[in-house]
């Protein structure tokens, strides 16, 4: 039966009766071969006997259902090192060590599937665009792969794919903006903001009104005050959660534009009242004088920034995790590795209340100011696509279909990326094989 689109499903395989189980394995088996003559199809254990959930859900699971259509185009957004003839063993580990995160990060946007089956992040990078191809490219300097036509959700709290890709990016517009502060001699000065908290503590109340007593100490006569003392011109600001012990541990960053000679001793001087006096007054525990502010200067926000966009929660290995507490990816870790029923509750608290929160907040005129442009939103540098790529080959429906069903198309990014003049060939084959044994795709639902 013939392929048809549908807005709002992707095709699941229809087999004949006893076709199947032949079916796979004479496909598993072309894969195999393609790995033993050099392509890059097999995991780093070199096994490929079983099916993968790596970017949708693995024989006899559902899929995404009851989620909105999204429409939405754009690509992957894994880095990889560039590559060459003569590659050398460090271009070599570090691609493999970059196609391993996108690994990690596709794992985890299989267990947000489990969690969230009816969210829009469920369908993103596993459905297909409606009336739109699945196209492979590859980066012509970078020799990064990815797909387009598929659908993505522009989340940066649930999605793990998503997030990486606009965070980068913001990080960019971090890195430039700070550049641009400079030029006017301005100084960036990095405002660290914190309440004490306890397990208690529920987590978007508290929010709220941490973003209250934000807005009170700037709109306030006394905060105007502090603000024409310290010489600001502008901030952008960014709200953290980590959860350890003790509960939700919430904390502010913002970067600060000054123009002033002031130190981050005396800054801080100038601040640390001010947000003390505010928590208290729309109801948050009065922070302490020696930990409920902290300014530290340009080498401490340069650093912070070029650790922003690339989170170490989403490229750390399965042993590691944060020094102090646990992030929402480290919530979302503990649950696919091990089901861990605290870790999902908590993942769930945290991500319902920033459902819908900005991940950052710049003051009014200070991208003008700084010549930064108009800001995106999250689903715009979901979708944008800016890297000059060529097209490697595009998939008919019926081969998207299938490399979901064996769990490889992360497999066939890696192969893009090591042997992309094999990509070709290699579907050929696998379309050949598949109507060999007779498989088939029809629309689900």
């Amino acid at each position: 039966m013939a392929y048809v689109a549908d807005s709002s499903r992707t095709p699941a395989p229809s087999f004949p009766p006893g076709a199947a189980s032949a079916g796979l394995r004479a496909v598993r088996r072309l894969a195999s071969a393609d790995r033993d003559q050099g392509g890059a199809l097999a995991r780093g254990d070199g096994s490929l006997g079983a099916e993968r959930p790596l970017s949708g859900p693995s024989e006899g699971s559902s899929g995404p259902s009851g989620g909105p259509a999204l429409g939405i185009y754009t690509g992957t957004a894994a880095i990889v090192a560039p590559q060459g003839s003569q590659r050398s063993a460090s271009v070599d580990e570090n691609r493999q060590k970059m196609q391993g995160v996108r690994r990690e990060r596709y794992r985890l946007l299989d267990a947000v599937r489990k969690i969230y089956p009816k969210e829009r992040t469920a369908a993103c990078m596993y459905c297909m665009v409606p009336n739109t191809e699945v196209i492979l490219h590859r980066h012509k300097e970078t020799g990064k792969a990815f797909y387009s036509g598929l659908m993505t959700c522009g989340s940066v709290w649930l999605c793990p794919v998503c997030s990486s890709k606009i965070s980068e990016r913001r990080r960019n517009e971090l890195s430039l903006a700070i550049e641009q502060a400079h030029q006017k001699g301005w100084k960036v000065y990095l405002l660290t903001l914190t309440v004490p908290h306890g397990l208690g503590d529920d987590l978007k109340p508290m929010l709220n009104k941490l973003k209250k007593a934000w807005r009170r100490m700037g709109k306030n006569r006394d905060g105007q005050k502090v603000q024409t003392a310290v010489g600001q011109q502008g901030y952008v600001r960014a709200f953290e959660v980590t959860d350890g012990q003790n509960g939700f541990h919430p904390h502010f960053h913002a970067l600060l534009f000054l123009d002033t000679d002031l130190t981050p001793e005396q800054v801080k001087a100038l601040y640390s009242p001010l947000w003390r006096r505010h928590c208290a007054a729309v109801g948050l525990p009065e922070p302490s004088e020696a930990h409920g502010c902290r300014v530290d200067g340009g080498e401490k926000a340069a650093q912070y920034v070029s650790k922003w966009g690339l989170p170490e929660e989403m490229t750390k290995s399965h042993q590691k995790k944060a020094k102090k507490g646990d992030s929402m990816w480290d919530l979302l870790r503990k649950w696919a590795d091990n089901r861990d029923a605290r870790a999902v509750v908590r993942f769930k608290l945290f991500y319902e209340a920033f459902k819908g929160e900005r991940q950052l907040v710049w003051s009014p005129k200070v991208r003008e100011l700084l010549r930064l442009g108009e800001e995106l939103t999250d689903e715009q540098l979901a979708q944008e696509q800016t890297e000059a790529a060529s097209v490697v080959v595009k998939l008919e429906p019926e081969d998207w279909c299938m490399l979901r069903k064996l769990g490889m198309p992360l497999d066939l990014l890696d192969l893009a990326e090591t042997r992309p003049e094999r990509v070709p060939d290699f579907l050929r084959r696998l379309r050949a094989m598949r109507m060999e044994v007779g498989l088939d795709f029809e629309p689900s639902g």
